[in-house]
């Protein structure tokens, strides 16, 4: 990549202030919803039949609010119950989707105060990180770098193995989905801090593990701001290809405009 090194030079900082806004400008529900895995150590246990039964009906909740009233009160009746890092997990994810990122971000503080190595929340964390202002105020201040966490988390879905009794194919495809969204974080940080080698490696693996549309939707715009528009367009036709709609719908406006920028490219 160094040959590249006169481009970078002459990115303009308004593109590349575009860039830094538009990776974390696609809705939530653009982002594949990863496949709840519990990778603490320990199978947990119920204490009872109900408390079983509570837990069960959580997973077949139809919607956001419902997922909320149901895990809230599970840790309400069962506040003992080993199944509350388990609860929280769609708790955490159902406040995302409702748009309530402190509520989200404070779940998974708890998830991670019962489990450290959870990969759910430090990834939740990595992606609430990446979308504050520098600093972020005094609410912040207990925690880390969202570098921090996407790498903690990627170095435990590394060295994770398959249980014996999980299924072969449903437990590679998990891993390689949170695989492919640690080195997205990753690539996020690295653009905020205007290591854009760093960021393309880390995208151009986020697509190779899960091939998103919106992974690259992503490097199509890194690759635009570093001056490598062929490859930038590459990027945007497998967006757009890919999907879902709102990614294909801004792959194509990003493919016509690289086509006018520089009529030759294919």
């Amino acid at each position: 990549m160094k040959a590249n090194s006169a481009a970078r030079r002459r990115t303009c900082p308004a593109i590349l202030g575009f860039v830094a806004l538009l990776t974390l400008a696609l809705h939530p529900c653009a982002y594949a919803q990863i496949t709840f895995v519990p990778f603490g150590e320990a199978t947990p246990q119920a204490k009872s039949r109900d408390e079983l039964d509570a837990f069960g009906q959580i997973y077949e909740g139809t919607n956001p609010e419902s997922v909320i009233r149901l895990a809230r009160k599970f840790i309400e009746q069962y506040p003992q119950s080993e199944f509350i890092e388990y609860v929280s997990v769609p708790l955490m994810d159902a406040y995302e989707q409702i748009g309530e990122p402190e509520k989200a971000k404070e779940t998974a503080l708890a998830i991670l105060r019962l489990n450290p190595e959870n990969i759910d929340a430090l990834l939740a964390l990595a992606s609430y990180r990446l979308k504050q202002p520098p600093g972020g105020g005094v609410q912040n201040e207990r925690l880390l770098p969202a570098r921090e966490y996407a790498q903690h988390a990627l170095e435990k879905i590394r060295r994770f193995r398959a249980p014996v009794s999980a299924d072969r194919t449903t437990w590679v495809q998990t891993k390689k989905a949170l695989l492919a969204k640690s080195h997205m974080l990753l690539g996020i940080a690295a653009v905020q801090q205007k290591k854009f080698d760093e960021a393309i490696d880390n995208l151009v693996m986020a697509t190779e593990f899960d091939p998103q549309g919106d992974y690259f939707y992503r490097l199509a715009l890194v690759y635009e701001a570093t001056g490598r528009r062929q490859e930038a367009l590459t990027a945007a036709i497998r967006a757009r290809d890919l999907g879902p709609e709102q990614v294909s719908s801004l792959a194509a406006r990003k493919i016509a405009a690289l086509r006018k920028l520089q009529p030759g490219l294919k």
